[in-house]
């Protein structure tokens, strides 16, 4: 049974040698030898745009990631510019509504101080009759 999996092991170590070596160009039997050194120079040309292409999206993918983070930050900023704006706007708000509930207080205060003397000069006047008939009688 432990011989069976190093058999196994054995022979993934050889299907990636023998990958790497068609990688590189050295296939074996009649069709690859005829091929060798134009496959060689193939594989070279094809490995060398290969790596050109990933050097290009590497390069890709860390410009729209600083991209993303420069919009991320420039969000970031318009975010907090508005929640100060609020804040503003909340306070200026406020100081509206205490300014018109003390003039509309004062309004009252004002409404309910004349009621008061009109009933203080009514009672006088009512009074002063009671008085200039009492006197009469």
């Amino acid at each position: 049974m432990g011989g069976h999996s190093s058999n196994h092991g054995g022979f993934g170590f050889h299907a990636a040698q023998e990958a790497q070596q068609a990688r590189e160009g050295k296939t074996g039997g009649a069709a690859g030898g005829k091929e060798e050194a134009g496959g060689t120079k193939y594989e070279q040309q094809k490995a060398a745009v290969e790596q050109q292409k990933r050097a290009l999206a590497d390069k890709q993918n860390r410009e729209s990631a600083q991209k993303r983070l420069e919009e991320q930050r420039a969000n970031e900023k318009k975010a907090e510019a508005k929640r100060q704006q609020d804040k503003r706007n909340d306070a200026k708000r406020l100081e509206q509504k205490q300014f018109d509930e003390k003039k509309q207080l004062e309004e009252t205060e004002r409404f309910e101080q004349q009621r008061l003397e009109q009933q203080q000069r009514e009672q006088q006047q009512y009074q002063q009759r009671l008085q200039d008939e009492q006197n009469k009688g």
